[in-house]
């Protein structure tokens, strides 16, 4: 589930971008109530894991999203593709070279990486759930004055 202290951050969203590891229909819901909702898939949403029920809500997740932003591209992958953390920031830029901001989820550490282009980010976990130092999550500001990201975490 969502921490109820995201949700409330999140009544304001434009979009939502959940970088995969969504757990089950009930997360999605409680987002799209908010605001459109893209989410991706991560590699603990899996049939097994999901009741079957919901298996159809998940096969519409797909592995990668991007979004075309005024300023450049918003990417979102989970992450787990590149299992070694040592090179995943890197394996992900060269991946997706193009992208001004490159989301991913898989390792739930709250991460903001601006540097280099394009961006490597992670929200950390939006529930209780492997939450290392609390619920958190990244909110993205594209205005004429360029981008900006917030972070924000929960105990």
């Amino acid at each position: 589930t969502v921490h109820d202290a995201v949700l409330q951050a999140l009544t304001d969203a434009d979009l939502i971008v959940h970088a995969g590891d969504v757990g089950s229909s009930a997360v999605l819901d409680a987002l799209a109530a908010l605001a459109p909702t893209v989410a991706i898939m991560g590699n603990n949403d899996t049939l097994e894991k999901w009741v079957s029920s919901e298996h159809a809500r998940l096969a519409q997740l797909g592995d990668v999203a991007e979004f075309a932003l005024s300023g450049g591209s918003l990417v979102a992958v989970h992450g787990h593709q590149w299992p070694k953390v040592a090179t995943r920031h890197e394996k992900i830029r060269m991946r997706f070279p193009d992208a001004r901001c490159v989301v991913y989820g898989h390792s739930h550490r709250l991460i903001v990486e601006r540097d280099v282009e394009p961006w490597v980010v992670n929200p950390g976990a939006c529930g209780r759930s492997r939450a290392y130092g609390g619920a958190s999550w990244l909110g993205l500001t594209v205005g004429r004055k360029g981008w900006r990201i917030t972070e924000s975490r929960f105990d």
